[in-house]
């Protein structure tokens, strides 16, 4: 068996409830990006609304 997230999480002192808010957090960043990638295949010749490219 390998070393599994609940024993990086047991030995690294993080409790569940700081697991699952980075979980939240990775998530929320992960659909934002989502969103920004159907914005430029929708519209691939208008920049990015944050300045960048």
């Amino acid at each position: 068996m390998g070393y599994t997230p609940e024993r990086f999480m047991a030995d690294s002192g993080i409790t569940s409830d700081e697991g699952e808010a980075e979980k939240r957090r990775m998530l929320e960043e992960i659909r934002l990006h989502e969103l920004k990638e159907a914005r430029i295949r929708r519209h691939p010749g208008r920049p990015a609304r944050d300045g960048r490219s």
